[in-house]
């Protein structure tokens, strides 16, 4: 057995090299450490060409919007050397123009740019604050988005080809879940508090509402708009949100997930409305959130992403419903852009492939 006194000299020893590692080596790993880029990337849109991915980053301080090709390169800058935060990027159907909003410190405006990075310019003049997604036309010539000011608030819709504003006041619209009807002649919207599905004519500037089952905290719209990816909290404490297809039309409500529990908290439906995509710690409560992916039935669920890559900020489907573009936030300061298949196949970081500040 050591001695005693030994054991002392021995940690004694220890103490003044681990204080000495300290002192010389973590100065320039920590240095090394905050030169190592670093990114913070989330909302990507696929093309409608699908060869192309925009997304926000903080890469250079501000949020800007940016693009790269659908395998991560040819990264460029869309919005940079302006004093905004650039925002909810949106692809115009013909994809020829990136719109966004733009937050300045005493306005928002909406914002469009091609594909390039030529032609940027704000459509919408500072009056009151915008807020929420930018709502393209089918035809790609009008743009439609929510505002508020001191007297009212409500939608502008703003034509591209003659510059005209039309503004219809409405005081009980979300601006998450906007969308337009094939024909344009329709949004679809849900209300605050996401109580009632809202149809409004464009044309006459009059609102349709239709009640929404239970108490619904998000949603999204099937591609033919007559049905709801609804996540609704449950009635009983404790149990966890759940994933419900409801078809307003048929006034039809099917829990989708009766028999998880995990919290689901986003849902996306693929473009031909066989899939719906969405996020929840299925089977792992209160753990990092995964992506999976379930025929539009409830049936087949299987995950795409598991949680050890990070929490899953949001995604989209690519025009071909092959593949998966996800933000996701690793480890408290970095979120990139994955691509993904659907199958949770050919798992790829793309946003990280060119350095960060």
């Amino acid at each position: 057995m050591m001695p005693i006194a030994k054991l002392h000299r021995m940690t004694a020893i220890s103490w003044a090299m681990l204080l000495w590692l300290i002192m010389t080596i973590a100065p320039s790993y920590m240095a090394d450490a905050d030169s190592l880029p670093y990114c913070r990337d989330h909302s990507p849109v696929w093309s409608p060409s699908g060869d192309q991915i925009a997304f926000v980053s903080e890469r250079l301080g501000d949020e800007d919007i940016w693009l790269m090709d659908q395998d991560g390169g040819n990264l460029r800058n869309l919005s940079s050397d302006r004093l905004a935060d650039d925002v909810y990027p949106r692809w115009s159907p013909d994809g020829n123009w990136v719109s966004f909003l733009s937050i300045y410190d005493d306005r928002t405006t909406v914002s469009i740019v091609n594909g390039d990075g030529n032609g940027l310019r704000e459509i919408v003049p500072p009056e009151g604050f915008l807020y929420g997604i930018t709502v393209w036309s089918h035809d790609s010539q009008e743009i439609a988005v929510m505002f508020i000011n001191s007297e009212t608030r409500g939608i502008k819709i703003i034509n591209l080809v003659n510059d005209e504003i039309r503004t219809i006041p409405s005081d009980f619209l979300s601006a998450d879940n906007m969308v337009r009807s094939a024909d344009d002649k329709e949004l679809f919207a849900l209300s605050i508090g996401y109580t009632k599905i809202v149809i409004l004519d464009i044309e006459a500037e009059a609102f349709t509402t239709i009640p929404v089952p239970g108490m619904t905290i998000d949603a999204a719209w099937s591609p033919g708009l007559d049905k709801l990816a609804l996540i609704t909290m449950p009635v009983r404490t404790g149990d966890p949100n759940d994933l419900y297809f409801y078809d307003w039309k048929q006034d039809s409500h099917i829990n989708l997930t009766p028999n998880h529990d995990g919290d689901v908290s986003a849902a996306a439906w693929s473009h031909d409305g066989r899939q719906i995509a969405f996020v929840s710690d299925l089977s792992d409560f209160g753990q990092n959130p995964n992506l999976w992916v379930m025929e539009a039935d409830g049936s087949r669920i299987r995950r795409v992403i598991y949680k050890v890559l990070g929490d899953i900020l949001d995604f989209d489907w690519s025009p071909d419903d092959e593949y998966l573009a996800v933000a996701v936030w690793r480890d408290g300061v970095t979120s990139n852009i994955w691509r993904t298949k659907v199958d949770g196949s050919e798992l790829i970081n793309l946003s990280h492939k060119q350095a960060c500040n």
